[in-house]
């Protein structure tokens, strides 16, 4: 059959895993809740890729695992998941022995930068030198340095969502702290700038999604509309000291989020022009370009990258 990658995509409300083409198109998928239960997690993903495998016979080339967190890529164990305080969880060896598939595990923001490189839609094959920042509850970043993640010291590189960049965000990061840009600029902080604004006139709104927020702002909702507007401006300042720090040909930003790239864009770009000294070379700011989901292409990234890096 056509050689296929499966990919499994842990976020901290629902796990996919999905079996898709080497040219990323998805040909079956399935979804369930994430437990906050690591072993019931680690049955259901096991569960899930050897039906999924079943279904394409001596095809899949390897496995790839997208998690929130830090994660030991060399030794397939999740050292940190925040959201559920999972420590050294070996995801990555148990699934590998028990489906005989070649495992890889990464963080969600690396796996995101694999896609890029190897699946993005508008990515010229010259860039080899970008980040990607990935807007969910917290704030990830991947490094991707000549076509290769830069992992540092166990894989915690590329932590910059715990940069300080003021003193009392809106929320607390997933640390504990409120310095943090995680604290100012992540899908969080947008929720709590929303809850802020209403003067808790509606207590319901607590799990409001980004998907309503862009709904109200999209009707007009000042409140909504301010709320994205100056996530826009943190998220800038936090780009900012990527580029003066890194001057990477492009900064490439996911997360749901980037639907509603129209309502941060000018904000975006004109905190960043605003921090950036003009003899710099230039940074191209974009929206991602990856199908069906960034992170669920982070996973499959991670197999093609496996396989083809390798090649380059």
């Amino acid at each position: 059959g056509v050689p296929t990658a499966i990919g499994v995509d842990l976020t901290p409300k629902l796990t996919h895993v999905a079996v898709a083409d080497l040219s990323g198109k998805i040909l079956d998928i399935e979804s369930f809740e994430t437990s906050p239960d690591e072993r019931q997690m680690t049955f259901r993903i096991v569960e899930s890729v050897r039906r999924l495998k079943s279904g394409y016979p001596n095809s899949a080339l390897g496995l790839g695992i997208s998690l929130p967190g830090i994660t030991d890529a060399a030794l397939g164990v999740a050292r940190y998941i925040p959201y559920f305080k999972w420590r050294d969880w070996e995801i990555g060896r148990i699934v590998s022995n028990e489906t005989g598939l070649p495992t890889t595990i990464d963080n969600d923001a690396n796996a995101i930068g694999l896609a890029e490189l190897w699946l993005g839609k508008e990515r010229t094959p010259k860039v080899r030198n970008f980040i990607t920042v990935l807007v969910a509850d917290g704030i990830g970043t991947g490094i991707i340095f000549d076509g290769q993640v830069y992992r540092g010291e166990k894989g915690a590189a590329g932590e910059f969502g715990h940069m300080v960049v003021g003193r009392k965000g809106p929320t607390a990061c997933s640390c504990g702290g409120f310095r943090c840009w995680e604290a100012y600029a992540s899908e969080t902080a947008m929720r709590a700038r929303y809850l802020d604004g209403l003067n808790g006139q509606r207590t319901n709104s607590q799990g409001i999604t980004v998907e309503e927020l862009g709904n109200l702002a999209k009707k007009g909702d000042k409140v909504a509309i301010e709320a994205f507007e100056k996530t826009a401006e943190y998220l800038g300042i936090g780009i900012s000291n990527l580029i003066v720090g890194f001057s990477p040909e492009e900064i490439v930003v996911s997360g749901d989020i980037t639907k509603y790239w129209n309502l941060i864009e000018d904000h975006l770009y004109s905190t960043v022009e605003e921090s950036i000294r003009k003899k710099l070379p230039r940074t191209t700011i974009r929206a991602s370009s990856l199908e069906g989901g960034s992170t669920l292409m982070g996973a499959i990234g991670i197999v093609l990258a496996r396989k083809f890096a390798s090649a380059n």
